[in-house]
Order: structure tokens, then sequence, then C-alpha cells
């Protein structure tokens, strides 16, 4: 019988249905059953063919209906949808001469020069609006160029399908999806085909695959549940209370950078997860300041991380934070602190709907840019950053005092 299996892993949802074209968007009619307690909903559906899109819709633990799409997919509707594509390859691989040749070659023994390419910005249509270029026309254009300029690979900035096109591919929401910006999954394979027969030096082709963690984690569908399991199964086997942050330089990390309410980490997930922790549900997380659990737990010692967490291996403490106790980093947190009071105090003072009210949103904002813990955990290297953050909210604290 020709249809399709659906399965997704949703270890608190009460219930999960599969949705889509083949039936009215309708949650009541494709009810998933549950695998025991792993955590899994399956279900098959005769007639469910390729193309179709889909999603799932969950009814949370909290009793909210969330409407997600597949983190497994192989396919994507083109942005601003983010529906999942039912997807089979068809596509005949014509590089076995190119993977005979690879098995044949010791990689270390020869030299190696890589060539790093963002497929869309890389070259322009501009015949038809500056439009990024296609797989198949990325392929024939760059395979030339590479091969003129003697590069023996290329590496391509992370092509996975991802919301948002300035991030260049750095908030991935599917890992197995190829961004359909730039055409179909064959049309990919195509691509890495063309290279792999053009002579392009050894013909390798490597795939940056990033994570932005929590930002693109809202992206595809995060929800408090989902961080507690998360965060539980990644820390399970320390030694000591883990800290867990999560940040943005304020370039790049869109979610946090929406102002639209419930549309953002602020609104969308750190509220209700501050209300689950007054409320006990927390799973055992809860806030603390970068500065108190470093007083406590301190910043040396090694750390091992077993393998599945997000980072693995031996670190010294040290390295492992980056947080070196400098009075620079000391400075900026206590100044960090201090401001914060004099917001809060000054928040208290005002009412709202009038100009001061705006200008302490404004300088609120930028004090929660400062606290970001990539000014803190990568050295000095961003202590300024945060002054520069700090400098704009007083200014504007300022202005309403």
């Amino acid at each position: 019988m020709l249809g399709t299996s659906f399965a997704v892993w949703a270890p608190a949802a009460q219930a999960v249905s599969v949705v889509g074209d083949f039936n009215s968007w309708d949650g009541r009619l494709n009810a998933m059953r549950a695998l025991g307690s792993s955590g899994i909903w399956e279900i098959f559906l005769p007639g469910v063919a390729e193309g179709a899109a889909y999603k799932f819709e969950i009814l949370t633990s909290e009793g909210d209906l969330r409407m997600k799409a597949d983190p497994l997919a192989f396919r994507t509707l083109l942005m601003p949808r983010t529906d999942s594509i039912v997807h089979r390859s068809n596509y005949l691989w014509r590089d076995a001469e190119w993977m005979e040749r690879r098995r044949m070659t010791q990689p270390h023994a020869g030299p190696m020069t890589i060539y790093e390419v963002h497929p869309g910005s890389w070259r322009l249509n501009p015949v038809e609006g500056n439009r990024s270029l296609h797989y198949r026309e990325l392929a024939d254009e760059l395979a030339a160029y590479v091969t003129d300029l003697g590069f023996t690979h290329v590496e391509l900035l992370p092509v996975m399908e991802h919301p948002f096109s300035g991030s260049w591919g750095y908030q991935v929401t599917s890992y197995f999806a190829p961004t359909a910006r730039f055409g179909s999954p064959d049309g990919f394979k195509q691509f890495v085909d063309h290279l792999h027969g053009a002579g392009v030096g050894n013909g390798e082709v490597i795939v940056v695959v990033r994570d932005r963690d929590l930002s693109n984690a809202q992206e595809s569908g995060m929800e408090a549940d989902w961080f507690i399991e998360e965060v539980r199964a990644r820390t399970q086997h320390g030694d000591f209370p883990p800290l867990v942050t999560t940040a943005t330089d304020g370039d790049n990390g869109g979610w946090f950078r929406n102002t639209t309410d419930g549309a953002n980490f602020w609104s969308s997930f750190y509220h209700d997860f501050v209300e689950r922790v007054r409320a006990g549900r927390s799973g055992g997380i809860r806030p603390t300041f970068v500065d108190d659990y470093l007083d406590r737990h301190g910043a040396h010692g090694w750390v091992t991380v077993e393998p599945g967490a997000w980072n693995t291996g031996d670190h010294h403490g040290t390295g492992f934070v980056q947080w070196t106790d400098s009075s620079a980093q000391r400075d900026a947190l206590a100044r960090v602190a201090q401001l914060s009071e004099a917001v809060h105090s000054a928040s208290h003072a005002i009412g709202n709907g009038d100009w001061a009210a705006e200008t302490l949103e404004q300088a609120r904002w930028r004090l929660l840019r400062a606290e970001t813990s990539c000014n803190f955990y990568w050295g000095e290297a961003w202590v300024e950053r945060c002054h520069n953050d700090l400098d704009d909210a007083a200014a504007r604290l300022d202005q309403v005092l």
C-alpha cells in the first residue's frame, strides 16, 4: 500500500496529529499514536504522496495547540512558508568514478586549499532582479571559478533550511533539508554531483553544520517542556549544577531582537518558563546571575562532558568558559548590576504610555543586550560591547530622571 509514515519525538505532549493538504489541515482527522514511553508518536497515512505539505499539531502539557514543522524533514516550502514536504529522491548519482578515486586516495597526503562560499550571495543574477543563483547555476559557475583558481575543496556556509536569510544559514531549523531558496533537494544533489565530476581538485564539497541553539530552536518549535527535557538529557552526567546560557551578540540573534509580542525570546519562552519556576514545574532549573554561579562554583578545574552534549570531551575550566576573572570582566558585571538596579527603580516612578516610559524601555533593552553571556564568556574580547550598550542605556535613563 502506497502512503507515507510520519513520526515525531514529543515526550511531553498530550496528543499529536499530522495535518496537511491531504486533510485540510484538520487535526481531528489523523491523530497519531504514542509508542509506549519512548516519546515518539507515529502514524501511516495511505495515499499521502510525494510533494504533500504537512506539519504536526501538538497538544502541549499546558493544554495549548501548536503547529510545528517536522525537524527531520528532507524538504521544506520556500520561506516565508514553513511547511515540511513529503519527499522521496529520484536522483541518480553519476559520480561513481569520483567515489572510487576518493577510496583510493589518502586525503592527508596531498595539498589542500579550501574555497569557502555563501551560496546566496556569492554571485547574483542581475537579469532577474539580482536573485541568488539556483543550485544548477551555482554548480556551473562555481566549478569553473574554483578550478581556474586551483582550489581543491569547496566549503559551503550552511545550506540547511533556515528562517532568516540575513543569518547566512546560521539559524538552522531543518538539518536534513537543503534550503528551498536555491532549488530542490535533488537540485542540491545535482550541484554536488557536478562539482565531483568537474575536476574541482579533489572534488570535495564541505557543508558547514551550525547550531544556533535556542535561537533556531524557537523557529522550529521550542517549548518549555522540550527545553526541560533537553537540559536534563544533556547535563545528566555532570557532577555539579550545570549553567545553561542563551544569548545573542546583537547582530545575529533575530529571536532576541524581534519586538513582536509572542514572537521573541522574552515573551514567547522566558515569560512562560519563569512562571513554571514560580510554580515549581521547571524540572529543577531556575534563573541565576552569572557572577553568583561563578562565585559558588568557580571557573577552574576539569569538566568532562559525555557524548551527545553540546560540547564533548575534557576541557579545563578557564578555556571552557573563557571567564578569566579579570578586573575588566568584574567591572563590567558590577556596572550591569548597578545600572539594572537604577532602571528597575525608575520603572516604578514612571507611568505608562508617555515618552519617558518609551525611553526607559529602550534603556532596558540595551541593558538586556549588555548582559549577554558572550560579552563575558569570550575572555575580554567583547567586554567593550557590554560597555557600549551600558553607555547607551545610561544616557537614556538620564533623559527620564
